[in-house]
């Protein structure tokens, strides 16, 4: 089984995209591996639709390390293998969000992978950290840091000849289906991608199959979206000033990563 990459940060919308291309039937989801240390088998459930317990991927995976402890590339390698067998897919896709995360999958090794780079615009970052409880200072400076980081991984990745590809949160959520056609053609697998020229109807997209998402905070994963729509809500929510503050700080990445200069 081959690996997709999908880099970004927390609060960005990776989770959706995530589960949104496993509906390609070329693909399987895994979420972010690296956090399954966080799950509480018999509580948390899977997108499967089931507790991590009993979920047909997840559960021996989750027994096993808890028996010998096995963490980090050893863990992910495990889930590539398991997902290989139970699903069949050509290729599975993993989040990556944090420097834990792309060291195991560094250390498992990289060739055959292809790295999709998930960005969202500062303000919409900032606002969901701030409404969790962080400090604005605290959040700006990591969305910095988090972008440095994976532009400086892509440079690296394509040097070695790793195919990239970079998405915009809100073009996705704005043109969800063209966004799916090309990362599709990017990886090189089947629909549902916007082949058609009406609109997906989202309430009807098989979400089960082949979607076995782990995450930061399993608890949260308990329904599946009907729609796919922009988060708009920092626009008013977040202070004229605050929105300028961000833009200065981040202006240069804005500039490179395709952003207009205003909000």
């Amino acid at each position: 089984m081959q690996r997709i990459l999908l880099l970004g940060s927390g609060a960005s919308g990776s989770t959706l995209l995530e589960m949104t291309l496993a509906l390609s039937p070329g693909i399987t989801a895994l979420g972010e591996v690296s956090e399954f240390a966080r799950v509480l088998p018999a509580q948390h459930a899977c997108t499967c639709g089931v507790l991590f317990a009993d979920c047909p991927l997840w559960g021996p995976l989750l027994a096993d390390a808890a028996r010998d402890g096995a963490s980090g590339s050893t863990f992910l390698g495990r889930a590539i293998a398991h997902a290989s067998r139970l699903e069949g897919t050509p290729w599975c896709v993993s989040s990556v969000k944090n420097e834990e995360a792309l060291a195991s999958e560094r250390s498992l090794g990289l060739d055959g992978t292809r790295a999709i780079y998930l960005v969202r615009h500062p303000c919409g970052y900032v606002y969901s950290w701030l409404i969790s409880g962080l400090e604005f200072d605290q959040v700006l400076e990591a969305w910095v840091r988090e972008q440095e980081r994976t532009l400086t991984f892509l440079d690296e990745a394509r040097a070695r000849g790793i195919p990239t590809s970079t998405v915009r949160y809100e073009d996705f959520v704005r043109a969800p289906g063209a966004t799916l056609a090309r990362l599709g053609a990017f990886v090189g697998v089947p629909g549902p991608f916007g082949e058609r020229v009406e609109p997906w109807d989202w309430s009807r997209a098989p979400w089960g199959r082949r979607q076995h998402v782990l995450c930061g905070a399993p608890w949260r994963l308990s329904g599946k979206p009907d729609e796919i729509r922009e988060d708009e809500r920092w626009r008013l929510a977040l202070r004229a000033s605050a929105q300028a503050e961000v833009l200065r700080a981040c202006r240069p990445l804005l500039r490179k990563l395709g952003y207009a200069d205003e909000s």
